[in-house]
């Protein structure tokens, strides 16, 4: 199939991981891949990709998993050695309407910023609550939404590792440490227990 514009550079990022990694097969540091959208890439990348990038659907990146482990065998290496990692952004608080409500204005802030530079119309706050729902792009909730979306997304890229930014722009420093907590405490530990049943 033919990709275009930001996503076909994904392809070729993914591409370029393989060929470095043929090269330095010693190399032990994490490499991304990603797109950034420009102009009128930005429709098509919608289209494309169903919107991911700022709508979520993360079962619609499921095919950039797939070309990265594919990538990685075509350049020789044990797929048993892959590690995988998903990075989101998130917050997270005792009840569901606090951690929506706290993390919404550095939210809309940062998402607008970003949407003058790339085209986007301004977010609304619809948006907003669908990027919250499971199938969402953003990890905003209670540590038992937080865990059954993590567990959500496992299933669609079996990745090894989870990266959460929790916050944007400003945030009450004790919120703050609240959500850490929380992530540390409850999300974490039930993740890495359900992984592991799930491999067992």
């Amino acid at each position: 199939a033919h990709v275009h514009g930001a996503v076909a550079r994904v392809v070729d990022d993914a591409l370029d991981v393989a060929r470095f990694a043929r090269v330095h097969r010693e190399v032990r540091e994490g490499l991304a891949v990603g797109a950034v959208l420009h102009d009128e890439e930005v429709e098509r990348a919608r289209r494309t990709v169903g919107g991911g990038a700022r709508l979520g659907l993360p079962q619609r990146f499921a095919p950039f998993a797939h070309l990265y482990r594919e990538a990685w065998q075509d350049a020789g290496h044990d797929l048993a050695e892959l590690r995988l990692s998903i990075n989101s952004h998130g917050f997270i608080a005792d009840t569901e309407s606090q951690a929506a409500d706290d993390y919404y204005p550095g939210y809309m802030q940062m998402m607008n910023k970003i949407g003058r530079e790339r085209g986007w119309q301004p977010i609304t706050r619809q948006q907003y609550d669908f990027a919250r729902t499971l199938r969402g792009s953003d990890f905003v909730g209670t540590p038992d939404q937080v865990i059954e979306k993590i567990l959500f997304q496992h299933k669609i890229f079996g990745h090894h590792r989870f990266l959460l930014k929790l916050g944007l722009s400003s945030m009450d420093h004790k919120k703050m440490l609240r959500a850490i907590e929380l992530y540390g405490t409850v999300v974490a530990p039930a993740v890495r227990k359900a992984v592991a049943e799930r491999s067992g």
